[in-house]
Protein backbone atom coordinates (compact mmCIF):
# COMPACT_ATOMS: atom_id res chain seq x y z
CA UNK A 1 0.00 0.00 0.00
CA UNK A 2 1.14 3.52 -0.71
CA UNK A 3 1.45 6.15 2.00
CA UNK A 4 0.38 9.03 -0.23
CA UNK A 5 -2.08 8.99 -3.13
CA UNK A 6 -1.82 11.67 -5.79
CA UNK A 7 -5.12 11.63 -7.64
CA UNK A 8 -6.57 14.33 -9.85
CA UNK A 9 -10.09 15.58 -9.24
CA UNK A 10 -12.80 14.46 -11.69
CA UNK A 11 -15.65 16.56 -12.99
CA UNK A 12 -18.90 15.80 -14.76
CA UNK A 13 -18.85 16.09 -18.57
CA UNK A 14 -19.83 19.73 -18.53
CA UNK A 15 -16.93 20.46 -16.16
CA UNK A 16 -19.34 21.66 -13.47
CA UNK A 17 -17.70 21.27 -10.08
CA UNK A 18 -19.64 19.26 -7.52
CA UNK A 19 -18.62 18.15 -4.02
CA UNK A 20 -20.29 14.75 -4.38
CA UNK A 21 -18.17 13.52 -7.30
CA UNK A 22 -15.26 11.44 -6.02
CA UNK A 23 -12.44 10.52 -8.38
CA UNK A 24 -12.86 6.90 -9.46
CA UNK A 25 -9.23 6.20 -8.60
CA UNK A 26 -9.83 6.98 -4.90
CA UNK A 27 -12.81 4.63 -4.79
CA UNK A 28 -10.84 1.88 -6.58
CA UNK A 29 -7.94 2.12 -4.13
CA UNK A 30 -10.24 2.04 -1.11
CA UNK A 31 -12.15 -0.97 -2.46
CA UNK A 32 -8.92 -2.83 -3.34
CA UNK A 33 -7.70 -2.48 0.24
CA UNK A 34 -10.99 -3.11 2.03
CA UNK A 35 -12.94 -5.68 0.02
CA UNK A 36 -12.72 -8.72 -2.22
CA UNK A 37 -14.62 -9.56 -5.42
CA UNK A 38 -18.25 -10.54 -4.69
CA UNK A 39 -18.25 -8.60 -1.39
CA UNK A 40 -21.18 -6.30 -0.70
CA UNK A 41 -20.20 -2.62 -0.69
CA UNK A 42 -22.39 -0.28 1.35
CA UNK A 43 -22.56 3.43 0.58
CA UNK A 44 -25.27 4.64 2.98
CA UNK A 45 -25.36 8.19 1.64
CA UNK A 46 -25.08 7.29 -2.09
CA UNK A 47 -24.47 10.85 -3.32
CA UNK A 48 -23.67 10.71 -7.04
CA UNK A 49 -23.69 6.90 -7.16
CA UNK A 50 -20.02 6.77 -8.13
CA UNK A 51 -19.21 4.17 -5.44
CA UNK A 52 -21.92 1.84 -6.78
CA UNK A 53 -20.64 2.21 -10.36
CA UNK A 54 -17.00 1.54 -9.46
CA UNK A 55 -18.01 -1.35 -7.18
CA UNK A 56 -19.80 -3.05 -10.04
CA UNK A 57 -16.84 -2.46 -12.40
CA UNK A 58 -14.56 -4.14 -9.84
CA UNK A 59 -16.79 -7.17 -9.37
CA UNK A 60 -18.23 -6.09 -6.04
CA UNK A 61 -21.94 -6.04 -5.23
CA UNK A 62 -23.74 -2.84 -4.40
CA UNK A 63 -27.38 -2.35 -3.44
CA UNK A 64 -29.11 0.85 -4.40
Amino acid sequence: MEDVWIINREYWRNEKKTPTRLPSEIIKKILQHTSKPDDLVLDPFLGSGQVAVVSKEMGRNSRI
